[in-house]
């Protein structure tokens, strides 16, 4: 029995810790719930509208379509890369922030000692 039609007949018994308890279901289950086919709903897991239409054609079918179409294009042509702080990041922002300071220092320092005068 294949990973999906075993998932469907523990979701048609609604035994939803079964299918969450094998490794070897986990990829299939996280597929459903990429493609809507599945969604979870008070605690329990349950077939979407499209996940019904799906295992009336055949959810392998639909799966192996949808893999054909969809995964080339949801690859992106360049990967961003996540900045890390450095000290070059962090030059041109402590820079601003003590010519921030400075200038209310500036501002400060005569209201203050007209004050105190």
């Amino acid at each position: 029995m294949a990973s999906t039609e075993k998932i469907l007949e523990l979701i048609d018994k609604g035994d939803c810790l079964s299918i969450l308890a094998e490794d070897s279901l986990q990829e299939t289950f996280n597929e459903l719930l990429k493609y809507n086919f599945i969604d979870i709903v008070d605690d329990r897991i349950v077939l979407t509208p499209k996940g019904e239409e799906a295992k009336a054609l055949g959810v392998e079918k639909v799966l192996a379509q949808l893999r054909g179409e969809k995964e080339p294009d949801e690859i992106p042509e360049e990967i961003p890369e996540e900045k890390e702080l450095t000290n070059s990041n962090l030059y041109p922002v402590g820079l601003r922030v003590l010519i921030a300071l400075f200038l209310i220092f500036l501002i400060a320092s005569p209201l203050g000692c007209s004050l105190i005068q």
